[in-house]
């Protein structure tokens, strides 16, 4: 059943909205602000109800742990393009109505640095200075800079073999930054 729900919602990600939306710009990320879209730590039930005028919003949930039963909420904000960005609350009492997570693919979205997805990891590592690597298995890592309040998925090419104690040394200049991530800490 859950993987029939979760089927479900990654087709209606994919499913373009035709409902209203702005032409292609440029959304700024900086300080924990997207553009005037929201800040990371904003009332969420509030930005939900901004978005929601513009933008259609579809509510799904992760389960917060293996077998658990209990469910995180995963907001999908989607314009006429398809999935815009999602959009997560916290886990804990005081967070649980904050906006804790953002994440986007969308190339329209772009750091203070000029950051983007879709450029590469040579280009990220000459605006940004390095400060840790995450791999766990798959094709992305995730890599987190000075300067930024998130991190950016890359996705490792096909040809490229790592392991959990060699990913660090083995991702190639051209390799793409796939997805912003932007996380909110009090």
């Amino acid at each position: 059943m859950k993987l029939m729900v979760t089927v479900v919602i990654s087709i209606l990600v994919w499913i373009p909205y035709s409902g209203k939306s702005q032409d292609s710009a440029t959304y700024r990320i900086s300080k924990g602000h997207v553009a005037d879209i929201l800040k990371m730590g904003d009332d969420i039930d509030s930005v939900l109800s901004v978005l929601s005028k513009k933008y259609r919003v579809l509510k799904s949930g992760t389960p917060e742990c293996r077998g658990c039963e209990k469910r995180s909420n995963i907001f999908y904000v989607m314009d006429k393009k398809g999935l815009f960005f999602t959009i997560e609350p916290g886990w804990t009492s005081s967070t649980s109505n904050k906006i804790v997570r953002f994440a986007t693919t969308r190339e329209e979205f772009i750091t203070k640095e000029g950051i983007h997805p879709g450029m590469s990891f040579a280009e990220l590592s000459d605006k940004y200075r390095i400060s840790n690597i995450n791999y766990s298995g798959g094709s992305l890592v995730y890599i987190v800079v000075s300067g930024f309040d998130g991190s950016f998925s890359i996705e490792i090419p096909e040809n490229v073999k790592v392991t959990t104690t060699d990913y660090a040394h083995k991702i190639p200049p051209d390799a793409v930054i796939k997805e912003i991530v932007l996380i909110y800490y009090e």
